[in-house]
């Protein structure tokens, strides 16, 4: 699914009217339609309802789904904002049947508010549609208008039009964010928006929930849109062929491990052979050799000739993928094993953990990587890595920068991992849980991305449906054991269940 800009989103509402030879206002009920067949739903009929409207068509979207509300016999209460002293057409066209519809009833009502003259007084369990603003916002909202979103977020039960009034549809890095609605649920349409997927922001749109009008972006822009997320329908593993050996399916290289630190190497080779591996080796300290030979005699151990950490790699040439840095250490010696393996690197390759603050440590590095590396940092390693940032929006900025810099690609791990690409690309993951935020989900991630990439997949696939089968894996851990008490080992037994699900 496609993210888009506000142009864009102009740019497709304008094309899409066109082409199925419909006006405006048609559009508008269209989409209260759906919008109103979601929420009847949810509204509680026995409780008040209020309608907040601006007088842009967002505010028309409001009042067309109060009038379906009228006409079922709720009653209602539509307050109806004046944002610029400007009204639009299909505004006015559902202002002028709303007021009618109300006049014939006595339990509902429709009245003019100004920033500072209104007469509502809002209680937690009052339930309230926001249709003040719509993408396509571009001021901040100061303190005058902010008495009126401060009356709207005593309650418990807002569902936003589109956006949260106060977000702006794109970047809200000049935007304070001091006066925005808090919803519990946004009804946004037809494609996601960008503040939806960073942490600053997301959390005033509550739940998501799409509201598809049949506008396929590719159906109607020719642009470029570089921003989508992974859902389940890109995820397209093929079946095996029946001759197939372990031989056809790769053999990965994983250099993990130190003193205390097994368990990182042995979650990371798991969820590797978990994910469909042909062979996989283990280059780890010879400390770690039983421990890891004892859990997982699938794979195989290359014992390193220090005890305590990694010292020196050899890279056979029948390795067709590596990757490297699940509780690795940083010790010098360890980091100059670690150079030599990206001099000398000529296969797909996947670091995270400390070989991502081996890389901090020594930044001349991100000049060596090949082309296509993939990144798996969370954000206080890619702070580490690439500066701080004065939050997710500004991080993600860089991201996109850093990958397009130096042609790697980068996964940036939390909800919605972003994933960016050398092209400027970038996909939103849609699985994963809270309950995965636990020790060595990340090495499990390491592990599914080498499985891939071992396996022949192209770098930007195998973070794709690595990043998407990890969090699948996830969600049905959570479903038997609760995410409270999700531990990575959950994950990894439900790896074969998200393989499953999404094989051909």
């Amino acid at each position: 699914m496609y993210i888009l800009k506000k142009e864009q989103l102009k740019q497709l509402d304008t094309l899409y009217v066109a082409k199925n030879s419909l006006s405006s206002y048609e559009l508008m009920e269209k989409v209260s339609e759906a919008i109103f067949e979601r929420l009847r739903l949810q509204i509680d009929f026995n409780r008040r309802f209020i309608i907040i409207a601006g007088t842009g068509n967002n505010g028309g979207d409001a009042l067309a789904i109060a009038r379906m509300f009228l006409v079922l016999g709720m009653p209602i209460e539509v307050y109806i904002f004046d944002t610029n002293g400007k009204k639009s057409i299909d505004f006015n066209a559902n202002l002028e049947k709303i007021v009618k519809l109300i006049s014939n009833t006595t339990n509902s009502k429709c009245v003019s508010i100004s920033q500072d003259d209104f007469d509502l007084e809002i209680v937690a369990d009052d339930q309230i549609i926001d249709g003040l603003f719509g993408f396509g916002l571009n001021r901040e909202l100061d303190s005058t208008i902010g008495n009126l979103i401060n009356q709207i977020n005593k309650s418990k039960f807002i569902y936003s039009i589109d956006l949260p009034s106060g977000l702006f549809c794109e970047s809200n890095l000049e935007n304070s964010l001091s006066v925005v609605v808090s919803a519990r649920r946004t009804y946004t349409i037809q494609t996601p928006k960008l503040p939806f997927f960073f942490n600053d922001t997301a959390c005033f749109a509550g739940d998501v929930e799409i509201i598809d009008v049949g506008m396929n972006p590719i159906d109607y822009l020719r642009d470029t849109l570089p921003y989508r997320t992974i859902e389940k329908h890109d995820i397209k593993l093929p079946k095996r062929n029946k001759f197939s050996h372990k031989g056809h399916f790769g053999h990965g290289l994983l250099i993990a491990g130190s003193k205390g630190m097994a368990g990182a190497a042995i979650l990371a080779a798991k969820a590797s052979l978990k994910s469909g591996i042909g062979l996989l080796t283990c280059h780890i300290p010879a400390l770690n050799v039983l421990p890891l030979q004892i859990s997982l005699p699938e794979a195989i151990c290359v014992a390193d000739s220090n005890m305590d950490f990694v010292s020196n790699i050899t890279l056979a040439s029948h390795y067709t993928a590596i990757a490297i840095g699940p509780g690795l250490s940083v010790n010098d010696t360890t980091c100059s094993a670690f150079e030599q393996v990206l001099k000398n690197i000529k296969i797909p390759m996947v670091i995270d953990a400390d070989g991502l603050n081996i890389i901090s440590k020594l930044p001349h590095l991100l000049q060596c990587l090949p082309a296509n590396t993939i990144l798996t940092p969370h954000p206080k390693e890619f702070d580490r890595l690439f500066g701080n940032s004065k939050n997710s929006e500004d991080r993600f900025n860089k991201q996109v920068l850093a990958s397009k810099k130096y042609g790697i690609i980068i996964v940036l791990k939390g909800h919605n991992s972003s994933i960016s690409l050398p092209t400027g690309e970038v996909w939103f993951n849609t699985t994963g849980n809270a309950g995965m935020a636990t020790a060595g989900s990340g090495d499990l991630l390491t592990g599914m991305i080498l499985s891939f990439l071992a396996q022949g997949f192209s770098a930007s696939v195998a973070a794709r449906y690595a990043v998407y089968l990890h969090g699948l894996a996830g969600d049905i851990a959570a479903k038997n054991v609760g995410e409270y008490s999700l531990i990575a080992s959950d994950i990894i037994d439900s790896i074969f269940k998200a393989i499953i699900e999404c094989s051909e």
